[in-house]
């Protein structure tokens, strides 16, 4: 979402990759015997996230792309 967004506004892009890399980063330190769990606020806050870019920039056919993988 954050490449898809780039044309259209850096500031929503700077945030996009600053959320993907702080996703990156959750997921490299609970590798491996999982002992932090994301829960709902979590979880929450990053869907939150896509909708509130994806409604900036009424880009919302990238949005379903990236989502699109949770709901099969």
């Amino acid at each position: 979402m954050s490449i898809a967004v780039l044309p259209i506004c850096s500031d929503l892009a700077i945030f996009g990759a600053s959320m993907a890399g702080s996703c990156v980063g959750f997921l490299l330190h609970n590798r491996y015997k999982a002992s932090v769990f994301m829960g709902n606020v979590g979880s929450l806050a990053l869907g939150g996230a896509l909708a509130a870019m994806a409604a900036c920039t009424g880009m919302f056919f990238p949005l379903l792309i990236s989502t699109g993988v949770f709901c099969y």
